[in-house]
């Protein structure tokens, strides 16, 4: 499930069935992408623009990672519009905090993927975990 302006919303790629993730918020020349779970943000990893930043709700992040929504803003104008605490305002107002930058965020991936090509979401998060705790990159064996 997809959402826009936090309203949930059924989209179908190809008749597929699978979710695809929506343009949520148009503002100053930039945009917000709203992804409903990690598994679709990395089917779609090597698209994002490599300049974004993504930002989750840390507390759903770390009750259960794999669906937590993640928020890809893009565009200058979306990254400087701050609140009083440094937050982008579209990240603020859906609650949600710095994940990584996009390009740290593909790195990431693609090491996991390069080490482990049959990786399953769970292997994803402890990847992202270990970055996001030890400012490095995890090397799976």
């Amino acid at each position: 499930m997809a959402y826009i302006n936090s309203h949930p919303v059924n989209e179908s790629a190809g008749g597929s069935g699978a979710v695809v993730a929506l343009v949520a918020e148009k503002k100053w020349g930039g945009e917000m992408v709203v992804y409903e779970n990690l598994d679709i943000l990395i089917s779609e990893f090597k698209s994002l623009d490599k300049f974004g930043t993504l930002f989750v709700n840390r507390v759903q992040w770390a009750r259960y990672p794999a669906d937590a929504q993640i928020f890809l803003l893009v565009g200058d104008d979306e990254l400087e519009d701050l609140n009083d605490q440094g937050c982008p305002v579209l990240a603020a107002e859906n609650d949600a905090e710095y994940l990584l930058d996009v390009e740290l965020f593909q790195s990431v991936v693609e090491l996991q993927i390069e080490k482990m090509p049959d990786s399953a979401v769970s292997d994803f998060i402890f990847s992202i975990n270990y970055y996001l705790e030890n400012d490095d990159f995890y090397a799976p064996h």
